[in-house]
């Protein structure tokens, strides 16, 4: 049995993404153990269905750009030296890193030299979070720097995997080589989100749903001020934000001085087989984030037949192009719009409904995970399926 290591900036079990992704190589035959953060009450160490999760004595908290950088530089010196530790102990022929950090694959320098395969899975492009955190422009030093750091991480690896084709182009442009780097999707497991499974609508009201961890670029409070702009037009609106986070309290507090008591809820943190009840419920769901990604939930959305409003980013148009309604990230007032727009006809929400569920079933799970595995066992592949707007090559 090919044994293999998962590196994490995270928790697990309960990032759904990286256990899905460790669920597909188990069931193909793979032991994988996983090196990750702590959580309060966690074990340090503990089997589970797929090998051993080795926990690290680091947790993760997001309070500012600075601790951002100081947990990145404390995770990389911690698994700098436990992953040749456990790689000579345990004999992985596979190690797979979530970034970022992406230069965390530096600590397989050893192994990969001696012949163990790597993989470098970018969940969000360095160089842009960068700017986006701190403010600057392309050209500047740190940015410059991202990048650099990138290319470098991504040139110790056999396998660079990102989230969409667009991501794919940026870290291609970088001089990342085109035949190294696939997409594959971050997309609901049908196990869970299956439309046949759907419950009956019996929520009175007008149900506009977001859910995710609750973050202030995540645009929250762009859903809430929109809600306080739609409501005098709706007035059996109800506004579901489902998650955690530590912009929950100032959500909470926005919430409150724009007057929505009795109209937005805030559920918490709901368990990943749990979500999809909810979803099923709601009319709308909204992808309000005020950065460039391709999130799980626009999927689970799509999957199960909501219409959706998101902001309009380059990730999310190039795969659904205009199987959704778009705004611009960060402005409420557009978003009110189409969420009024939606309200007031039936027709094109069960229009965006049906054409979003499309996109959806072309990147079912079912079909991501052989790519997933395609991907480890000849090293490239990646997921083929054509996005909506027709890609330009790299």
């Amino acid at each position: 049995m090919m044994r293999v290591l998962f590196v994490r900036l995270g928790y697990f079990p309960q990032e759904e993404h990286v256990r899905k992704n460790a669920r597909a190589l188990v069931d193909a035959g793979y032991e994988v153990d996983v090196l990750c953060l702590r959580a309060p009450g966690q074990p340090a160490m503990e089997r589970y269905w797929g090998g051993t999760v080795y926990r690290l004595p680091l947790s993760h908290r997001r309070s500012g750009m600075a601790r951002h950088l100081v947990e990145h530089l404390a995770f990389c010196l911690l698994v700098g030296g436990l992953v040749p530790a456990l790689w000579a102990w345990r004999r992985y022929r596979l190690l797979e890193f979530y970034g970022p950090p992406d230069y965390a694959i530096f600590s397989a320098l050893l192994p990969r030299l001696c012949g163990a395969r790597t993989v470098l899975y970018i969940f969000d492009l360095l160089p842009e979070t960068l700017a986006r955190g701190l403010g600057l422009g392309e050209g500047s030093l740190i940015v410059r720097a991202a990048g650099w750091a990138e290319r470098a991480s991504a040139a110790l690896a056999h396998v660079v995997m990102v989230e969409g084709p667009y991501e794919r182009d940026m870290v291609v442009g970088r001089g990342t080589p085109a035949e190294k780097v696939v997409w594959v999707p971050n997309v609901p497991d049908e196990d869970t989100f299956q439309p046949e499974r759907r419950v009956p609508l019996s929520e009175t009201g007008f149900v506009v749903m977001t859910h995710g961890t609750l973050l202030a670029r995540y645009g929250i409070d762009d859903v809430l001020r929109a809600a306080a702009l739609l409501r005098p037009h709706v007035p059996d609106l109800r506004v579901w934000i489902v998650g955690e986070g530590e912009h929950r309290t100032a959500a909470e507090a926005l919430a409150r001085a724009l007057g929505l008591d009795g109209v937005a809820e805030f559920k918490g943190w709901v368990p990943y087989e749990s979500l999809a009840p909810l979803v099923a419920r709601a009319d709308v769901g909204v992808v309000p984030l005020r950065f460039n990604s391709l999130p799980n939930k626009l999927f689970e959305y799509a999957w199960l037949g909501r219409p959706v409003v998101a902001a309009d980013l380059p990730s999310i148009r190039r795969v659904f192009g205009d199987s959704l309604l778009y705004f611009p990230p960060g402005d409420p007032e557009v978003l009110a719009q189409a969420l009024l727009r939606l309200y007031r006809d039936p027709d094109l929400r069960q229009r965006l409904a049906s054409e979003g569920q499309a996109v959806a079933r072309r990147y079912a799970w079912s079909l991501v995970r052989e790519a997933y595995l395609l991907a480890h066992r000849e090293g490239r592949a990646g997921f083929r399926a054509e996005p909506a707007v027709e890609e330009s090559e790299p």
